[in-house]
């Protein structure tokens, strides 16, 4: 008869614990995330060039990246040093997605900052901020850069070609295997036979440059908007591809 009366408790107990833990499993993944959804319906997609700048947000640092966040009004102060400040104030709606899009101008006036190579991140910021996307995919919320600067423009129609690159070429013999074609690629690097600096680079598996590949790079960036004799460029040898 005790025992009886044991297993009820023991069942019970287990019943019992059962029971709050699924409750508290409905409390953390049904009702918290409905709270939160209720009250943290906005969304903010930052994106600052360069990217190692500061931006702080009504007193609260953020980085590249879409956050979520109350609805309301902000103010974004972004600061970085050798670049002159910039502040912005904007508004978050719910069920809405803003874009914070902006780049920093030089204090000395010297764009040239955005080309050097180890800043190569934030060059590819200030392209994409120039309505320039190297994936090709469309903005959401439609971009609009917070200022426009001649120096920026500058320098993205220097390096617009990159959105046509990486640009690939096989020259085959009669069998299309591996050791009858000669690959040949188009890039942007920062080579040291350019001193470091954006050029493009064209790499190959044989010694030397063919015409017949010369001939097709050509037509590429024709066919993109693009004249490759306005471009510098160096061969090298390549085995691997």
């Amino acid at each position: 008869m005790q025992d009886k009366y044991m297993q009820k408790i023991y069942v019970g107990a287990a019943v019992l614990f059962a029971a709050i833990i699924a409750m508290v499993l409905v409390i953390f993944l049904v009702i918290v995330p409905l709270v939160k959804n209720v009250t943290r319906l906005a969304f903010l997609d930052i994106l600052v060039a360069p990217v190692d700048a500061s931006v702080m947000i009504n007193g609260e640092e953020y980085r590249n990246a879409i956050y979520e966040m109350e609805p309301g009004h902000y103010t974004a102060i972004v600061t970085r040093e050798g670049f002159n400040e910039v502040t912005v104030d904007f508004d978050l709606e719910k069920n809405k997605t803003a874009g914070l899009y902006l780049y920093m101008e030089p204090t000395d006036g010297d764009w040239n900052f955005y080309e050097k190579k180890e800043n190569q991140d934030s060059l590819e910021v200030l392209l994409r901020l120039n309505n320039y996307d190297s994936d090709g995919e469309e903005w959401w919320p439609e971009i609009s850069p917070i200022q426009e600067k001649n120096g920026a423009k500058e320098v993205v129609e220097k390096y617009k070609v990159k959105s046509i690159l990486p640009v690939n070429i096989s020259l085959c013999g009669e069998v299309a295997t591996r050791m009858t074609c000669n690959a040949v690629k188009v890039e942007y690097k920062y080579p040291k036979k350019c001193a470091d600096n954006l050029c493009l680079v064209i790499s190959g598996r044989s010694k030397e440059l063919p015409s017949e590949a010369l001939s097709e790079i050509r037509e590429k960036f024709a066919e993109g908007g693009f004249d490759f004799d306005d471009y510098r460029y160096i061969y090298m040898q390549d085995s691997r591809l």
